[in-house]
């Protein structure tokens, strides 16, 4: 299964893939651990860097001067409600809500193209902040998740089978 890229390397948002391991952080997932989530549309992961101001009277010039400190990776999903199981949202909704062990942690994996024919994966343990379903009356039914990393986990690069 080759992704269409653009001449330019650009690819769809579609392309890239979520899945979740509902495990301890300090245990590593085994491939038969990861769920897909499925039916997702927006797919946001996010790293900023904590910044402080080290600028003092021996600066020199107008320049402030900066260290970073902290790490942040944060993540939001968002897709169409499905009562189909295979697309474990209601598994994870239900860790979320009652959690083992009273946090709501786990595994994310994000897997992007990297190329036609491979793609990078991140995998690390996480933190589910929060799980939203929205249910308009006259609209279809949603799902946000929202959670950052607490680990840095591994990122590697995958052959996409043929």
């Amino acid at each position: 299964m080759a992704i269409t890229l653009s001449p330019t390397g650009a690819f769809v948002g579609r392309d890239t893939v979520v899945e979740f391991a509902i495990l301890p952080p300090q245990t590593t997932p085994l491939e038969a651990d990861w769920k897909l989530l499925g039916c997702t549309r927006s797919k946001s992961l996010s790293l900023a860097w904590d910044e402080v101001d080290t600028t003092s009277s021996c600066s020199t010039g107008n320049i402030r001067e900066s260290l970073v400190t902290y790490k942040n990776e944060t993540f939001s999903f968002d897709g169409v409600s499905s009562a189909d199981e295979t697309k474990n949202q209601e598994a994870l909704y239900l860790h979320v809500r009652n959690p083992d062990g009273g946090q709501p942690s786990g595994w994310l994996r994000f897997s992007d193209p990297s190329s036609s024919t491979e793609m990078l994966v991140i995998e690390a343990p996480a933190l589910f902040t929060t799980f939203n379903k929205d249910r308009s009356y006259d609209a279809e039914a949603t799902f946000t998740i929202e959670g950052r990393l607490i680990g840095n986990g591994t990122t590697s690069t995958v052959i996409i089978p043929a």
